[in-house]
């Protein structure tokens, strides 16, 4: 369901790449332009409003600031950021997923599509999208470590839930032993 959300906003641009040979980052950075660079780092100060918790004027701010330069990952990145704290996960694997398209060896980026996946209960594909980041970013040794602990915790937390889904199918012996004796 959570990537039915990401495909969905995706579809045209993902059709495009596919059928018309088309390169998405330099159709992205042609429309950049040195005006829009200059409006997106002033709007992107504007942005950082989620160092003082005001998440939704960041999340607002982001949002007209990508309008400007659709090619910073890095705004996808903190737009996630903010969306995560504000609990809107679907949102921000979204824009996590743009901005490690536009920086593929950006651990940082996919540590936070992970973790967006594994806030949507979605452990198992959290754990895949992990292993192929730590493919992508296996030159970036401080962003490695960190994609390598964070897979520790996804498989602790897949073994948990596979064991409370074990105990749950267990059938209750001691129940049949007690009617035994009567």
């Amino acid at each position: 369901m959570c990537l039915g959300v990401f495909f969905g906003q995706c579809k045209g641009c993902i059709t495009e790449v596919a059928l018309e040979d088309c390169n998405l980052v330099e159709e992205f950075k042609a429309v950049t332009c040195e005006n829009c660079r200059k409006k997106s780092a002033s709007m992107k100060q504007k942005g950082n409003e989620f160092s003082q918790g005001n998440f939704d004027c960041a999340i607002m701010s982001y949002t007209k600031t990508i309008e400007f330069c659709p090619a910073n990952y890095l705004l996808y990145g903190n737009q996630a950021l903010c969306l995560i704290l504000t609990q809107q996960y679907k949102r921000a694997l979204a824009d996590r997923k743009r901005a490690t398209v536009l920086k593929p060896n950006w651990p940082e980026g996919h540590y936070h599509f992970c973790k967006a996946l594994s806030l949507l209960e979605e452990h198992e594909l959290a754990l895949k999208a992990n292993e192929r980041a730590q493919e992508l970013c296996k030159n970036i040794l401080g962003g490695l470590k960190d994609l390598m602990q964070q897979n520790e915790k996804l498989r602790k937390t897949l073994e948990e839930i596979n064991a409370i889904k074990q105990h749950k199918r267990k059938p209750k012996n001691c129940e049949l032993e007690n009617d035994k004796g009567n």
